[in-house]
């Protein structure tokens, strides 16, 4: 490569010092360019160094290097030599002007590190982000499902009074032999079974299944086949298909798996096939699949009302979804008028079927909590742009001597503005890429971080939708954060810039600086709220009474199998065996059995009468939550009595029906009687229970909800289901508690596995993850806005303090004290902040609405939010200020006066 400085000193008589330096480089560059765009055309050495040359043989061109007159605007480029614009294609010579503009670029990078560096780890914490969540938020809600044509797939299930349900027996074949719309329909349900015969019996979680469950989701099997119609029957149903993780975990991905036996519950199934790997419906825990086998009495009408089932359909391709439903309004009206035992509740409870697309209602409590996290990541983003801007204008300060030079030797405005994109658009790829690569390591944490049953987040990952929406947001953030540093260097007087010298002019003007830095604290403030009103409500989540103690306590699932146990006598002669175990051992202080956990989020519900209180027409029918308890399960978990007795072991089969109701029961059925006394039961006819005793609501399904009507039945007078979860207090470890209950039920029946062994506490954490999760990804969004936000704050105070610094100066010369100086300085970053607050505030309490669904115990407009967002906002200012102003205050009045 030539060396251009010989050709050029003699231009430069009358320059020193670094100026004469600078605008040689800036003289150098340019002919190096000129002289590569001439050997791409082709021409030889001598003929492209001739070429460069000639832009030096500008007669004027001293004068223009010391005295520019003009704008930008009126200057005029020196003639190309003769088929320097000829050769090529339109296309080839765009591509060259690129290229040369990139690899400028990067030299002007390489010798402005710091400022490089910073663009680009800014970029990179706001691309990265983003692309993290958007990555979820597509694999989640926008990513095609593995399913053919799933959005023909649709949920059916019941509807009471607007609350979905589940569907009983009759009504999957009421749907399944009476529509036309749908394609097929399939049935399932899960339940976890006792897998033994080698080795220690461990407990596994099957799905039932009807056969067309395969046909409509349209899956293929990864090893051998699925089961059919015939062995959908009673006493054919001895068949399975295993997951492919449990595949893998149980046989080691061998293809010897097929044609082996597996001991479900003491009866022996025989493998037929595995499924593709990535199948999680009804979710990704479920080990094998076994028939449904329904039998004839399960579709008798006498089993409307037993509902268990989950329901998908799929349509037919010439059906809308709107006809469907339709066609479900119809069936459901069949089945009230042609089933007179049921019609008149049915009535009363405006009973209905309902289609909800598969989409939708698989991800339906996701969707707000992606929303937020996807509109939080914007402003991130945002405000990571505006500090990449806020650094382009400070730089494009230092730059514009640079242009000058560059325009005086005959460089259109285009190709100036093109140049300066060009260096905008090459760090924001680089910050891109980085970005990507901190997704990647983000998204391995949001996977292991995400709480047990979030659906589809294994469909998240860097896929080419989110590399390209990476690659998207790059080039747009190189051109907004771009355009606005060439504009300011474009649209001004040139001139002056060739004469600028010292510290003072080294930063122009500070105002459009400042509107973003209040921009970039709104933003931030915005961001921060939607943190604190989410913190606040998850702090009113868990100081929230459950309505039970959960402190050194353990509990345990116990399933027992249907060939030993069939009889609710066998049943509650082991449940009653290990209790009585139990209360025998040293350290454990009470225990009890109940079939659903309290914040289990499947609960048993049914409908009762109430004896002289005969419904009436379109009155509701009474329901509640069915809960089937031993009589330690109160003590055990302290559960407050309000009125009458608890259960004691002469509430068995021999005695008088029993049954105790908590206080929602009793003040919604008995507002002003006592509820002691009263009798409820399965119909008008009875058979009666009488209430005993009113306790105080658990909490059911979740943290923070009213506790719904519940119904308690002692466990002596109904055997009890076969599964069922033990419940134990003791001052012991969890590890030594654990051991304990283990010991006890193996001592019952050595063959009974103990799963789902846990403190009681983790029940509580496990209801409330689903909450904490998106919180603490805005929470941590929020931060790293802040913190960008104050980086903004610190760079325009610098640069507020660089530009006065001869003020400052002559302030400190004629006696100004330190204290005033330093005031000045905090006033400047405070006024920013202080203007970004009131922004962000009014912002936040437009947004903050949208909100108003996740929170709990919060308004949106929360004082004591927005005076904590406020506070923070405040004292983070005060930080990026204080240096600054530290450093004005140690001025040498003699060195910045001697620098003007």
């Amino acid at each position: 490569m030539p060396d251009w400085k010989p050709f050029i000193e003699p231009h430069l008589d009358g320059l020193s010092g670094p100026r004469r330096a600078e605008i040689s480089a800036e003289l150098s560059d340019h002919l190096e360019d000129v002289y590569r765009e001439s050997r791409q055309r082709g021409l030889t050495v001598k003929a492209a160094r001739r070429e460069a040359l000639a832009h030096l043989d500008d007669s004027n061109l001293g004068m223009r290097l010391h005295k520019i007159e003009r704008p930008l605007s009126g200057l005029k480029r020196l003639p190309a030599s003769p088929g320097k614009l000829d050769g090529g294609s339109d296309m080839s010579r765009f591509l060259q002007g690129w290229t040369q503009d990139f690899r400028y670029g990067l030299r002007l990078i390489s010798r402005r590190r710091t400022f490089a560096l910073l663009t680009i780890v800014t970029l990179a914490l706001g691309i990265g982000g983003t692309a993290t969540v958007f990555s979820v938020f597509y694999g989640i809600l926008l990513r095609p499902l593995p399913y053919p044509q799933a959005e023909r797939l649709v949920w059916i299930h019941n509807e009471y009074e607007g609350n979905p349900s589940a569907n009983s027996v009759p009504d999957y074949f009421d749907r399944v032999e009476s529509s036309g719309t749908l394609e097929s329909l399939a049935a399932y349900w899960t339940r976890d079974v006792n897998l033994t015969g080698e080795g220690e019996p461990v407990r596994v979680k099957a799905a039932r299944v009807t056969a067309s469950y395969f046909e409509v989701l349209g899956m293929n099997p990864l090893l051998g086949t699925f089961f059919d119609e015939s062995h959908d029957q009673p006493g054919q149903d001895d068949v399975a298909v295993l997951s492919y993780g449990f595949w893998q975990r149980r046989f080691g991905g061998q293809t010897e798996a097929l044609g082996r036996t597996l001991h479900l519950d003491g009866r022996p199934y025989t493998v037929l096939g595995v499924m593709p790997q990535g199948f999680d419906l009804p979710s990704s825990q479920v080990d094998l699949y076994r028939p449904a086998a329904f039998t004839l009495a399960h579709r008798q009408d006498s089993q409307r009302g037993n509902e268990f089932l989950r329901v998908l359909g799929r349509l037919r391709p010439d059906v809308s979804f709107e006809e469907a439903e339709a066609e479900m309004d119809a069936i459901a009206a069949n089945v009230i008028a042609t089933v007179p035992s049921r019609a008149d509740f049915l009535r009363r409870v405006d009973w209905s079927a309902q289609l909800v697309p598969f989409r939708e209602r698989y991800t339906a409590n996701v969707r707000a909590p992606l929303w937020m996290l996807l509109a939080a990541v914007g402003c991130l983003l945002l405000i990571a742009c505006v500090n990449v801007a806020n650094l382009q204008l400070a730089q494009s300060s230092l730059r514009m001597r640079e242009v000058a030079v560059r325009a005086s030797f005959g460089a259109p405005p285009l190709r100036l503005l093109r140049q300066l994109l060009g260096e905008s658009l090459l760090l924001c790829l680089v910050g891109g890429a980085a970005g990507v690569l901190l997704a990647a390591a983000l998204l391995r944490l949001l996977l292991t971080s995400a709480p047990e049953g979030f659906p589809l987040i294994d469909n998240s990952g860097l896929n080419t939708p989110t590399l390209l929406a990476a690659l998207a947001l790059s080039l747009a953030a190189g051109l907004a954060t771009g355009i606005l540093p060439a504009w300011k260097i474009l649209g001004r007087e040139l001139s002056p810039a060739l004469h600028q010298s010292g510290r003072g002019g080294a930063v122009g003007g500070l105002g459009l600086r400042r509107l973003l830095v209040v921009g970039e604290v709104a933003l931030a403030v915005v961001l921060l709220t939607g943190a604190g009103l989410l913190l606040r409500s998850f702090l009113h989540l868990v100081e929230v009474d459950p309505g039970f103690s959960v402190e050194q306590r353990m509990s345990a699932e116990i399933s027992l199998p249907a060939a030993q146990y069939a009889q609710p006598a066998q049943r509650h002669a082991l449940f009653q065996q290990v209790l009585d175990d139990l209360g025998g051992r040293p350290g454990i202080t009470s225990a009890g059995f109940i079939d659903w956990l309290p914040l289990d989020p499947i609960q048993g519900t049914a409908t009762f009468y109430i004896e002289d209180q005969p419904p009436t027409p379109g009155s509701k029918q009474p329901g509640a939550e069915v809960k089937t308890v031993s009589p330690g399960f109160f003590r055990t978990l302290d559960v407050r009595l309000l009125q009458g007795r608890l259960f004691t072991r002469q509430d068995d089969s021999s005695s008088l029906p029993t049954i105790i109701v908590n206080r929602q029961v009793a003040q919604r059925y008995w507002p002003d009687e006592d509820a002691v006394g009263k009798r409820v039961g399965p119909s008008e006819e009875g058979p009666w229970r009488e209430i005993v005793g009113v306790v105080e609501g658990l909490q059911s399904r979740s943290v923070g909800q009213e506790p719904a009507d519940q119904v308690f039945v002692p466990l002596a007078q109904t055997g009890g289901p076969r599964s069922m979860v033990l419940v134990a207090e003791g001052g012991l470890s969890p590890q030594f508690m654990a051991q304990e209950i283990r010991s006890a039920v193996k001592a019952a029946d050595p063959q009974l596995p103990v799963f789902n062994l846990r403190p009681l506490e983790r029940a509580v954490e496990s209801n409330l993850a689903p909450k904490r999760y998106p919180m603490l990804l805005l929470a941590a969004f929020a931060a790293l806005g802040l913190l960008l936000a104050a980086v903004g704050i610190y760079g325009v105070i610098s640069a507020f303090v660089t530009q006065r610094t001869r003020e400052i100066g002559v302030r400190m010369a004629l006696g100004g004290r330190p204290s005033n100086i330093r005031a000045l300085i905090l006033r400047q970053g405070l006024a920013l902040a202080a203007l970004g607050l009131v922004a962000g505030m009014a912002t936040s309490l437009i947004l903050s609405r949208f909100l108003a669904s996740l929170l709990f115990g919060v308004s949106p407009a929360d004082p004591l939010t927005l005076v904590a967002v406020a506070l923070i906002v405040f004292l983070l200012a005060l930080l990026p200020c204080y240096t600054p102003a530290r450093r004005a205050t140690r001025i040498d009045p003699v060195q910045a006066l001697g620098a003007e």
